[in-house]
């Protein structure tokens, strides 16, 4: 009757890998432009006159205004979907994408083995694609 196709493992982890690239862009733009200075900065350099204003409070103020509701709502939605996982898919993904650590560190972490890492590891890839709608499929 109704048959599922099949998932396309390497073009899903590229797709989940540009994702979690996309989502730690997002988390730097947001924190790199949400905070104002609070001290006084001295410079050598001479003042150009161009008749245009600068403040970076104002700057803030702006793109807290305009610019940081996408970056927002990206980040919402990627820490939603890795929060719907089960706790061993989730702490797998953050560890082994967000952080960063190898594999063999990851198992010692989770106190598994590496083969059974590698297993587990291909279905949290999966289920986070299909949570944040990015999975592949194979054409028939």
């Amino acid at each position: 009757m109704f048959e599922t196709p099949e998932l396309d493992y390497v073009k899903t982890k590229k797709k989940v890998l540009k994702m979690i690239d996309k989502y730690e862009k997002s988390l730097m733009r947001l924190n790199s432009s949400a905070h104002p200075k609070v001290t006084q900065t001295f410079t050598m350099d001479m003042p150009s006159f161009g008749g245009g204003f600068n403040s970076s409070t104002e700057n803030t103020a702006i793109y807290a205004m305009e610019g940081c509701e996408p970056d927002l709502d990206y980040i919402k939605n990627t820490v939603d979907c890795v929060n719907r996982l089960t706790l061993i898919y989730r702490e797998i993904i953050w560890l082994s994408f967000f952080e960063k650590l190898p594999n063999e560190e990851v198992a010692d972490l989770l106190k598994i083995s590496v083969s059974l890492l590698t297993i587990r590891k291909r279905t949290a890839i999966e289920l986070f694609a299909y949570a944040l709608g990015i999975e592949v499929y194979k054409k028939l």
